[in-house]
């Protein structure tokens, strides 16, 4: 007899009575005519009426023709995101800065199927790209900044490892010989390599990096053109749609540090964009962004810093109640298959995962 038709009793096993088999095959029943309600109501918005919160934030890093290694919520090519823009005002979503979604928290006015686009990093392909495509729209943005990235004292090493990665077979990194041939391969050694690196200093990630591309006969001069130049991120901030934000001096993985230098990250990145682009720089992303990359207490310390808010990438609406967690302000990452229906059942499918 199948071991899985058997139930215990006692210690024993015993044969399922018919009115046993029976409860079984309705409760099966009663979850699935359930699930098909439910996936019904999510697509038509019913229930997400409800569920979709006062607004999302969408966070991007680069917008430009090459897919990342790390995935299609890292780069997403130009022509995908007009569509998600078109989509999205199409089906009556409001695109609004970041110091108005906050001013409305504060406010208590409430917003419906608001969106903010938040940019991390500050890549340099974004002033040929994704700037052109938020004039064209007339869409605010965020731009968070490394202090040490504008300045060209280091270069995104992530960036980096991928390119090496991807122009060459093989290289060395800290003595060590890695060899990969096909996408598969090397998308699987670059995610294993970022998770080592993510918590090394960021100067160090940088060196072994640069020490590699020599090794392997590929321009340096190239790492440190990869993020936005001072003179770009002047012009960028002198745009009524632009808010410039701090994302650390270093892209530290804040976990890391002892409070004095966590403390020094913080400030240097303030007052360095507030000098840079004479305006008050308020609104902080953590680098990474998930929960894990976020130390206990940095509330406090962005608080004395000056900071007004701080964003994560941990995904949910953005609710009136966040108005009391402005320092925890949760982002959905775009990625190519973002649709308005995805924003709209979220909150539900937290609640309901397989939908």
């Amino acid at each position: 007899m199948p071991t899985h038709l058997l139930i215990k009793r006692d210690g024993a096993r015993f044969l399922p009575s018919n009115t046993e088999l029976t409860k079984g095959k309705m409760n099966k029943i009663g979850w699935g005519i359930m699930h098909a309600v439910l996936r019904w109501l999510a697509k038509r918005r019913i229930m997400g009426y409800f569920y979709e919160g006062e607004a999302v934030i969408l966070a991007l890093h680069r917008v430009c023709h090459t897919p990342s290694l790390l995935g299609p919520s890292f780069c997403i090519s130009p022509t995908e995101l007009v569509r998600i823009l078109n989509n999205l005002r199409h089906e009556g979503f409001l695109f609004i800065s970041l110091d108005r979604l906050i001013q409305a928290l504060h406010a208590q006015i409430p917003l419906r199927r608001a969106v903010v686009i938040t940019i991390d990093d500050g890549y340099e392909d974004f002033i040929n790209e994704a700037y052109l495509i938020f004039q064209r729209f007339g869409v605010p943005f965020t731009l968070y900044l490394v202090s040490g990235f504008v300045r060209g004292e280091l270069f995104p090493w992530w960036v980096g490892l991928e390119i090496l990665i991807r122009e060459r077979e093989s290289f060395t990194l800290e003595g060590e010989r890695y060899i990969s041939y096909t996408i598969t391969q090397k998308k699987r050694l670059f995610l294993r390599l970022w998770r080592l690196y993510k918590k090394y200093p960021p100067r160090k990630a940088c060196d072994l990096i640069e020490v590699a591309f020599r090794r392997e006969g590929l321009a340096t001069e190239r790492l440190y053109e990869l993020s936005l130049n001072e003179d770009a991120v002047k012009r960028l901030a002198q745009d009524p749609l632009c808010t410039v934000g701090a994302h650390t001096s270093s892209h530290f993985w804040l976990p890391l540090l002892d409070r004095q230098t966590l403390i020094a990250e913080l400030e240097e990145n303030k007052t360095y964009l507030e000098r840079l682009v004479h305006k008050e720089v308020l609104d902080f992303a953590y680098p990474y962004g998930g929960k894990q990359d976020i130390p206990k207490g940095i509330e406090n310390l962005l608080k004395e810093i000056g900071y007004r808010s701080a964003v994560s990438l941990m995904w949910s609406p953005v609710y009136g109640t966040h108005r009391n967690f402005l320092f925890y302000l949760p982002r959905r990452v775009v990625s190519p298959s973002l649709s308005a229906h995805d924003l709209c059942r979220s909150h539900f499918t937290r609640i309901f995962p397989f939908l």
